[in-house]
C-alpha cells in the first residue's frame, strides 16, 4: 500500500527502498544502506539525492561519517499539497484549451481501474458544472465496490454533497444487494428499484447531465474494467428517455 502512495508522488524503485529503510535504521550511511538493500552505492547516492531534492531525507555527520535520516512523515502530505496546487494552477489554462477542441459528440475511453475512478470523477464533475439534477443507474452490478472499493465510498460522499440525486435500476444478485446496504440503503438522495431475477444484465449505463458512460461487466472486470463515455446531450436524453420506460416498467 506505501509502495503504492509513494509511487504516485514520483519515487522510483530504489527511492522508495532507501527511503522507507531508514524507517528502520533511523539514520545510515550509503555503505550501510547499500549492503543492507542489496544494491549498489551509486544506486543509494542516486536515491538520495531524489529524496533531499523532494525534502524526504536529510544528512548530518557523526564521528567524521556522513549519515542520512528521513524527515517528518507529514512531509509526504505537503508534497501531494503542493502537487495539487500546482495542478490547481494549471487546470484554468487546460479547461480553455480542452472547451475550444470540443465537437459535437465526443467518446472516450477509459481502462482499468484507474481508468473506472477517472470516468467517474469526470462524469461527476461535468454533471455538477452542468446543474444536473440527477445521476441515473441502469443495471447496476454491484462491482464497482471491487474494481475501486475505498474510493467508491469516498466519491458517494462527493455525490451527496453536490446534491445530484441517484436513480438506480439494480439487478437483484447477492453482490449487488450486498453493495446497496454498504453504500446507498441510508442515504436520502437515493431511489432503488430491483429488476426481475431473470434479468442477467452484461451492461451498467451511467447518465448524469450530458453525458453518458457504459461500462461492460466481463469476468475480468476488476483488473480489465472498460468504460465508454459519450459527451453528446442529445445522446444522453435517448439513454435517459429508456431509463424511464424502463422504471415505469418496475413495480
Amino acid at each position: 500500500m506505501i509502495e503504492n502512495a509513494l509511487r504516485k508522488i514520483g519515487l522510483g524503485k530504489n527511492e522508495i527502498k532507501v527511503y522507507l529503510k531508514l524507517f528502520d535504521t533511523g539514520q545510515a550511511s550509503a555503505g550501510e544502506l547499500a549492503r543492507q538493500l542489496s544494491i549498489t552505492r551509486r544506486s543509494v547516492y542516486d536515491a538520495i539525492d531524489k529524496l533531499l531534492i523532494k525534502g524526504l531525507v536529510s544528512s548530518g555527520f557523526s564521528a567524521k561519517k556522513k549519515y542520512f535520516q528521513a524527515t517528518h512523515p507529514k512531509r509526504l502530505l505537503s508534497i501531494l499539497q503542493e502537487e495539487q496546487k500546482e495542478f490547481e494552477q494549471s487546470i484554468p489554462d487546460l479547461l480553455a484549451k480542452f472547451e475550444k477542441k470540443k465537437t459535437a459528440i465526443q467518446t472516450e475511453t477509459f481502462f482499468g481501474p484507474e481508468g473506472f475512478k477517472a470516468a467517474l470523477d469526470e462524469l461527476l464533475e461535468e454533471g455538477i458544472n452542468q446543474k444536473a439534477k440527477e445521476w441515473l443507474v441502469l443495471g447496476g452490478s454491484g462491482k464497482g465496490t471491487k474494481v475501486a472499493p475505498f474510493y467508491l465510498f469516498q466519491w458517494f460522499k462527493r455525490l451527496e454533497k453536490s446534491g445530484i440525486k441517484l436513480r438506480a435500476m439494480y439487478i437483484d444478485t447477492v453482490e449487488a444487494r450486498q453493495q446497496y446496504k454498504e453504500l446507498l440503503e441510508k442515504s436520502k438522495i437515493v431511489n432503488v428499484k430491483w429488476m426481475p431475477k431473470e434479468i442477467k444484465n452484461v451492461v451498467v449505463i451511467h447518465v448524469c447531465g450530458d453525458n453518458t458512460a457504459i461500462v461492460p461487466i466481463i469476468p475480468e472486470i476488476v483488473q480489465e474494467t472498460i468504460v465508454f463515455m459519450i459527451k453528446n446531450k442529445e445522446t444522453a436524453q435517448a439513454f435517459r428517455n429508456y431509463f424511464e420506460w424502463n422504471w415505469r416498467g418496475i413495480k
